[in-house]
């Protein structure tokens, strides 16, 4: 049975004595948002003091005691570190305004001060924010802790002297915790100290604060007993994901174990999430997929419970290093930098795949591709090239619904894991499942595509040129467009003959789209297809006009040596050949 005591407390007594408050690593870091809680917190705080209202509850507080130090006065920080944070910022805010008051007196931002009491309230400000900041006893004796990744930001930049400036604007790049320290410097300048005549409404502010909002603070007796008050709290949708709660779960077991335990699974458990922060996905994503790869499918809010069930003592250090090694392998097939067709892909087939994956935006196939690199390895790239093919053909051209997709690449994934199956087996389903090419052949051809659609239309054109002539070292695949032969504004085409056809179909489809520099795709746009033409031109070394993309060569030799203008019949001859050429691809 949990140990617990409950009771409500001031600010002032909650920040009192030599108390000092830890937060540990199973928490988040500091994640309120200036614009949302920050703000609403700023909002409540501000009218209530007003208003003249008393006792306004800001939230609950989870706190105990380290176990190896049960008689120590510091706590552990189980809930409520968002709260906590955001008191001590808006302290060192006002503890820094009081020291700035010393330093300049009535000039600068307190340029409308008239009070001759001015110094006295900067005083008893500056000594009533320390006592806040600052545990009993001599020294900085700093008496809040953030979580290892924010701890840094927060000493150096908010618990130091710095010198405070209301004009300093947040700005995109700042951390969550600079961004709330500016706001309060903005915020506490303009309702109290611009255009005001003295300090006294601060120092009354900041009386408000410690006298009368209040927390309920919830003690528990152990480390152990928090962790469970911790996980029940949060598994009922209190704002943690369930990779946050999944953290938590490996701490607890692991410190059942031992502390070197502990130890090793915190440090893996770092390097999974800074492995997981490269890739497109969200960390929670990440544990859903390797959780599917080895047990089926789990919706997200199912996860942390089926997952938890899985993490005991005995086995959470094995759990978590075939965790990271599912996570190395996923970073490095996800990677958000990685894209097809730039130069990065090229370090190996398997890569190259994963780049693809990217760019059309597949969410399906990593159940599947995690449970081959733990159980068959030796196949990984033929399974992901299969996967990629079917997607494309089943989903992108197709069109058919990703469930069902994720519902076929499941079956395989089932035969992946079962001993029964021979890797050919699982080759050869991969197969069976893919639409059969003459489909696949005829919906590329006579698909239109759309502006939603650009970036497939240049994959696509891409990895045909890639297959026809790869891409030489004078082409940058990073800057190569997809530009329409018959504009998409064609009114300069007044001799075009749509033949009946919808104007959108023949612009939109694939055998009017071709591949091109930047630089010349910017430039041609709508011209009519005399001038058009010439920049499809083998590039002449001397004027640098022309294209260095050989299949745009074709189109413009045609031209020159036949005669031959682009046309509904060209469109379309172009289409069947792209469609035909795809179907040896995917």
């Amino acid at each position: 049975m949990m140990n617990l005591d409950g009771s409500s407390k001031k600010v002032g007594e909650v920040f009192s004595g030599g108390y000092k408050y830890k937060v540990p690593e199973n928490q988040r870091r500091y994640e309120w948002s200036v614009k949302d809680e920050v703000s609403e917190f700023w909002q409540d705080i501000n009218n209530n003091f007003s208003d003249g209202k008393k006792e306004y509850f800001i939230g609950p507080v989870v706190l105990t005691r380290p176990d190896d130090a049960p008689s120590s006065s510091d706590k552990l920080v189980i809930d409520g570190q968002q709260r906590l944070t955001t008191i001590i910022i808006l302290f060192c805010v006002l503890r820094n305004f009081a020291k700035k008051y010393n330093d300049v007196k009535n000039t600068g931002i307190f340029s409308s001060f008239v009070d001759n009491h001015d110094s006295h309230y900067a005083d008893e400000l500056l000594n009533g924010a320390a006592d806040i900041i600052r545990a009993s006893g001599f020294g900085k004796n700093y008496r809040f802790e953030s979580n290892e990744i924010d701890q840094s930001v927060l000493h150096k930049d908010v618990l130091e002297f710095y010198d405070v400036n209301p004009y300093n604007k947040i700005k995109k790049p700042d951390s969550k915790i600079i961004k709330t320290r500016k706001f309060f410097e903005e915020h506490v300048y303009e309702n109290f100290i611009s255009g005001v005549s003295g300090l006294d409404k601060l120092l009354a502010f900041a009386k408000y604060i410690v006298e009368e909002l209040k927390f309920i603070v919830i003690e528990a007796g152990s480390e152990s007993d928090a962790y469970m008050l911790f996980e029940s709290l949060n598994s009922r949708g209190l704002g943690l994901t369930a990779a946050d709660l999944l953290k938590n779960r490996f701490l607890m077991v692991s410190s059942q174990s031992s502390s070197s335990d502990k130890d090793y699974v915190k440090n893996k458990w770092n390097d999974i999430v800074s492995l997981i922060a490269n890739t497109r996905f969200s960390t929670t994503a990440f544990f859903r997929f390797y959780y599917w790869s080895e047990n089926g499918k789990v919706g997200q809010q199912q996860l942390y419970k089926a997952f938890s069930d899985e993490i005991i003592p005995g086995n959470v250090t094995q759990k978590i290093s075939e965790i990271e090694k599912a996570a190395e392998f996923f970073a490095k097939l996800s990677d958000k930098s990685l894209k097809y067709p730039l130069e990065s892909y090229r370090s190996s087939p398997l890569v190259k795949i994963g780049a693809e994956l990217n760019t059309l935006g597949y969410k399906s196939p990593y159940p599947l591709l995690i449970a081959v690199k733990l159980h068959r390895e030796n196949i990984l790239t033929d399974v992901a090239g299969k996967t990629r093919d079917f997607l494309f053909r089943y989903v992108t051209i197709m069109d058919k619904s990703p469930s069902d997709a994720e519902t076929r690449l499941d079956e395989v994934r089932r035969m992946v894991i079962d001993k029964i199956f021979s890797d050919k087996d699982v080759l050869d389903k991969l197969d069976s499942i893919k639409p059969d090419d003459e489909e696949f052949m005829n919906v590329l051809e006579c698909n239109a595509f759309s502006k939603s659609t650009t970036d497939i239309v240049r994959y696509i054109l891409c990895r045909v040129y890639e297959e026809d002539y790869g891409f030489s070292t004078s082409i940058n695949p990073g800057r190569i467009n997809v530009e329409h032969v018959l504009p998409q504004e064609y009114s300069k085409w007044s001799s075009f003959d749509f033949q009946g056809e919808v104007e959108e179909d023949v612009i939109w489809s694939i055998g009017n789209m071709i591949i091109l520099e930047e630089p010349l795709n910017k430039s041609v746009k709508n011209n009519d297809f005399d001038k058009k033409i010439v920049n499809l031109a083998p590039k002449d070394p001397q004027t640098k006009t022309g294209t260095e993309i050989q299949a745009n060569h074709d189109i413009y030799k045609q031209y020159a040596e036949k005669g031959r203008v682009w046309s509904l019949e060209w469109i379309k001859e172009r289409a069947k050949h792209l469609a035909e050429k795809s179907v040896s691809i995917w």
